[in-house]
């Protein structure tokens, strides 16, 4: 298991709390059940991290 802690200072994203009701909804609209998934960060002149937007393409 990978703590908390380890996940960002090995620069891994821990993304636990994602909510995927709307997502469900999409893919059964699409009849498709595969995608992939994109992180965005936000644009922060001289920032070193940021919170990331999941956006999920078809």
């Amino acid at each position: 298991m990978i703590y908390p802690l380890h996940a960002p200072a090995m620069g891994m994203l821990v993304s636990d709390s994602l909510q995927f009701e709307e997502l469900v909804a999409v893919c059964e609209e699409e009849g498709r059940h595969e995608f992939m998934v994109v992180g965005l960060p936000l644009r922060l002149p001289g920032g070193t991290g940021s919170p990331w937007n999941p956006i999920a393409i078809f």
